[in-house]
């Protein structure tokens, strides 16, 4: 189901959907539902914005959603598109002490090490899948420009 962004709280945003039985419906979706990257739900997605979404289970009779079952529940189950050495591409979209965080396929972050700004498109290729911090992590390659992307 499509649901549109609408309000933020704390950690979680508003969404508006039909349900399956077309009625209008109002959930709500935590910021780690959305993707792994820990970051505020704000700096992921805004006021407007459309995600594909499914219902977890209900409480105190709000709605909780999740982005994640899209792609599948569980980190191991939506890191096996990645072997060693597989090239990525992205975005960085958060800057760390010792490197940036990137958005990849089916929920994924990836982290990579070096001096990095938000924005910056890299290049570089998959050195281990961090179970327990749920991140890929890379090793990278280049940074890309506008030009060379769209080739």
């Amino acid at each position: 189901m499509l649901a549109k962004v609408i309000d933020f709280q704390d950690d979680y945003c508003l969404c508006q959907y039909q349900d399956y039985d077309d009625h209008r419906r109002y959930g709500y979706l935590n910021s780690m539902e959305i993707d792994d990257i820990r970051m505020p739900v704000q700096d992921k997605v805004s006021i407007g914005d459309e995600l594909e979404i499914e219902e977890m289970y209900e409480t105190h009779g709000d709605i909780i959603l999740t982005s994640k079952g899209i792609y599948g529940k569980d980190f191991s189950e939506r890191s096996r598109k990645y072997d060693k050495f597989d090239p990525v591409k992205g975005k960085v979209i958060k800057k760390t002490l010792k490197g940036g965080i990137i958005k990849l396929d089916n929920g994924l972050a990836g982290y990579v090490p070096g001096h990095f700004e938000v924005g910056d498109k890299i290049l570089g290729s998959v050195r281990k899948m961090s179970e327990g911090n749920e991140l890929v992590l890379l090793v990278y390659e280049a940074l890309l420009n506008e030009m060379i992307e769209e080739r």
